[in-house]
């Protein structure tokens, strides 16, 4: 499997992420290690590790993505990073927060993970290049629609990181 944040450009500079539906926030917690600022989201931070809740870097916010009109700020971060995540509706709001020439990292199912496993919703799943499409104006710096294997079973991707336009 591929790692995708391998292929982040870390800045030189420490910035403000925002780790877009965290889960438990362990990805987030390397860039806090480099001294980024990181802003965790999620609709239940109770599954945040430790290390997470306790780190000064870190800031914490509870807020279910999916009801009503989602405001991220405008231009407020110098990356997000969502993982495993899809809410289209969102799409614009995660497009807006980005400062120019700040990255996206994103991964998440593919339509064909239907086929083998979860999650089976079409809502949850990508279509056929869907997310290179939705940042088609966007430089891209990374991108890979496939499937993967991991340490349990393989799951069917798509991974975007890409710089947002000046």
């Amino acid at each position: 499997m591929t790692d995708l944040l391998q292929h982040f450009p870390w800045p030189a500079s420490p910035g403000h992420l925002l780790d877009l539906a965290c889960g438990t926030g362990y990805r987030g917690l390397k860039a806090m290690a480099l001294g980024h600022k990181v802003t965790f989201i999620d609709k239940d931070l109770s599954r945040l590790l430790p290390e997470v809740r306790q780190h000064p870097l870190a800031e914490l916010i509870e807020l279910d993505l999916e009801t009503g009109i989602i405001d991220l700020g405008r231009e407020g971060y110098d990356s997000v990073w969502v993982f495993n995540y899809l809410h289209r509706p969102l799409m614009p709001a995660i497009a807006n927060c980005i400062k120019p020439k700040g990255i996206l990292v994103y991964e998440t199912f593919t339509w064909e993970q239907a086929i083998i496993g979860r999650p089976r919703n079409p809502a949850f799943l990508l279509n056929k290049n869907e997310l290179q499409q939705t940042f088609a104006n966007w430089q891209p710096l990374h991108y890979f629609e496939g499937y993967q294997t991991g340490l349990s079973q393989g799951h069917f991707k798509a991974q975007l990181i890409a710089r947002k336009p000046e």
